[in-house]
């Protein structure tokens, strides 16, 4: 097959609409690896034909901008007009997969721990790549939905009933041999396990249950980590981390109510002032509220509503137990005689006393939060058809 000629490519543009209006784009992933030689000749090829064949270069460069300088002559960098630009932060585009892909409603499918660790390792160490990065996750999903038989039930639960309906028995026995269903069934009465392992219909109908309520448990779970980030985000040394994809792939991996990270968390807020802390509170309280305006999922946004209702009952409560104690006039502590070790350990003890009346609404507000977060930020892989 010949390959056409600068020629050819020329008479091709002349003769589509907008001729010598538009100018042909090229671009060069990474000017560092091309061929010197093939790269001047080629600029010098387009450079004879302009303004008759207007042509933009786009040069991707991979370390410093000032590289174009250091591998062409100058007798080449005149015949260009150079203009520098930069695109977005590598980072940027991460959470932006994350948050489209990975944590989108409408996409069932979810990476697990130790799949994402990868995955962003390998971005984070070795190419910066978020193309490498999205190929990584189709080849994962890829991979999932070829080898399970039964990966379609992962999609939204009111196309699940359906796909029960046609399943067959050894389809069925297929998801009775995943092993949090097992340590489901392991759970129950010995009534309901004779009928969840023999009974077809009595099976695919809790099956339905366990799905909607994974569902609404990850979606749950998932905001409530925004929630838990931005909440963490802007304390000293951001505890959990500054990155939103390390915060979720931590909560996947364990209980992070149970990790050191959390429990320093507790204590930096414990250690603000009530009016910071309560600011605080309220403003991720209205941006979860903005996450879960747009949920189509009924029973997630129903739970998450729950949440954020128990969330400001718990920062009025507080607020008003702070109001009914400062209108408590302070005890007035009777100097004694020096000689009397009573009065002065009372005495010694009165700035401790005040250190802990002024955290104490904190503590409680923080402890309102970690029963919360206790319930509902269990990794979704310890639930029941995880897989």
């Amino acid at each position: 097959v010949r390959l056409p000629s600068f020629r050819d490519v020329m008479k091709i543009y002349e003769s589509g609409e907008g001729s010598g209006s538009r100018p042909v784009v090229i671009i060069f992933e990474c000017v560092e690896e091309f061929p010197l030689k093939e790269l001047q000749d080629f600029i010098c090829v387009c450079h004879s034909y302009y303004p008759a064949f207007p042509v933009r270069l786009v040069f991707g460069v991979a370390t410093v901008i000032s590289v174009i300088h250091h591998i062409l002559p100058h007798r080449i960098i005149r015949m260009l007009t150079i203009e520098k630009f930069q695109s977005l932060a590598p980072m940027t585009f991460l959470t932006a997969v994350i948050d489209e892909i990975l944590v989108a409603e409408r996409f069932r499918f979810r990476l697990g721990p130790k799949v994402l660790s990868a995955l962003r390792d390998t971005f984070l160490l070795h190419d910066f790549s978020i193309v490498n990065f999205v190929r990584g996750l189709k080849l994962s999903a890829l991979e999932h939905f070829a080898s399970n038989r039964n990966s379609e039930l992962c999609r939204e639960h009111r196309f699940c009933d359906a796909v029960l309906a046609k399943m067959t028995h050894p389809d069925l026995e297929e998801v009775r041999k995943l092993i949090s269903f097992r340590t489901f069934v392991e759970s129950r009465p010995p009534v309901d396990q004779r009928k969840l392992l023999l009974d077809d219909d009595h099976f695919r109908r809790v099956v339905s249950k366990l799905i909607r309520d994974l569902q609404a448990r990850i979606t749950v779970f998932e905001i409530l980590i925004r929630f838990l980030f931005d909440l963490g985000r802007g304390l000293p040394s951001s505890p959990l981390s500054k990155q939103f994809h390390n915060v979720y792939i931590a909560c996947w991996n364990r209980r992070v109510t149970e990790s050191e990270d959390f429990d320093r968390i507790k204590k930096l807020m414990s250690m603000m002032s009530w009016e910071e802390l309560r600011t605080t509170a309220e403003t991720c309280i209205v941006s979860s509220t903005e996450r879960t305006s747009n949920l189509r999922n009924i029973d997630a946004a129903a739970i998450l509503a729950e949440i954020h209702s128990e969330i400001s009952d718990a920062l009025r409560d507080v607020a008003q137990a702070e109001i009914r104690r400062d209108a408590v006039p302070p005890t007035e502590i009777r100097r004694a005689d020096e000689t009397d070790p009573v009065s002065e350990r009372v005495l010694r003890r009165v700035p401790s006393d005040a250190a802990a009346r002024k955290s104490a609404p904190n503590l409680r507000f923080v402890e309102r939060l970690e029963t919360i977060f206790k319930e509902y930020l269990t990794p979704p892989s310890q639930l029941p058809l995880n897989e």
